[in-house]
């Protein structure tokens, strides 16, 4: 995958914005994101011109009106992660599938049968599987109430400020060691999992080999990397909240680079005690 340099406006006529969108629909997944405008997520003339593309192939693919007007997003494109290319929206053409929108009517309880929704209709089902939500990066961490004392949560912490040192730890959350949570490098994940659990055995070896029972980053360790990974990506964006950095996108292999320098110089980023 090669990320595009081209915005919205160095492309000047409709049928080549459409020509570049429907390239990146048939490949697919992150492609449509990555390989079509650079701008789609800062400039809202692009988003519009993207997000318009897809709600058209939401309407062409989905032969239902009704149903496709409910898949139509009616959001900036990628407020949510929308499914892309991948056969999802043909689904719903299949006989036995049926989509309920229960945001004009809600499920009021379940049943022995299924669900009951709030105008009396009731749904039975074989199986229930619960969709609770995607939240990436931080939502599993945030959930579970993490505390290094009684003063404030981690979940506390990260409303104020997403910090972490690596990708892997956090100031004042001692012991606490991440794989695949904020900051994690954007890329294959099983290579970076590998590596990161290889390097957080090895802080364990070397807190056992010197006598030590806790570590955590440095003050000064983690706000240099929280620097580095924010650089010129800190700018705005077309969603309506402050812009918030979750992965690091400086390439997998200068994210391993840091990872063996740390461990080659003794873990100089962390204090051991």
């Amino acid at each position: 995958m090669t990320d595009s340099k081209l915005t919205i406006n160095d492309v000047k006529s409709k049928e080549e914005h459409l020509q570049i969108l429907e390239t990146g629909w048939e490949l697919g997944g992150f492609c449509f994101i990555f390989e079509t405008f650079a701008d789609v997520i800062t400039s809202q003339e692009s988003n519009d011109v993207a997000a318009d593309f897809v709600r058209e192939k939401i309407r062409t693919v989905v032969k239902d009106k009704k149903t496709a007007e409910k898949l139509v997003p009616d959001y900036a494109l990628f407020g949510k992660r929308p499914p892309l290319g991948h056969h999802y929206f043909e689904i719903f053409n299949k006989p036995n599938v049926n989509l309920v929108d229960i945001k004009n009517n809600a499920i009021q309880e379940i049943t022995e049968q299924g669900l009951r929704l709030e105008n009396g209709e009731e749904h039975e089902f074989d199986m229930i599987i619960y969709a609770l939500g995607f939240d990436a990066a931080t939502g599993a961490l945030t959930t579970m109430d993490v505390r290094a004392n009684e003063e404030m949560s981690l979940g506390e912490h990260w409303k104020q400020q997403l910090e972490t040192y690596l990708a892997i730890c956090v100031e004042d959350y001692p012991d606490m060691f991440m794989l695949s949570g904020p900051h994690t490098p954007f890329g294959n994940l099983p290579v970076i999992l590998d590596a990161t659990a290889d390097w957080v055995g090895k802080i364990i070896g070397a807190m056992e080999k010197k006598g030590y029972g806790t570590c955590e980053p440095t003050h000064e360790a983690q706000a240099e990397w929280c620097k580095l990974l924010h650089g010129d990506d800190s700018k705005p964006t077309i969603l309506p909240r402050p812009p918030v950095q979750l992965f690091w996108f400086g390439g997998v292999t200068p994210y391993l680079n840091l990872l063996k320098k740390e461990v080659d110089n003794n873990f100089p980023g962390l204090k051991m005690m």
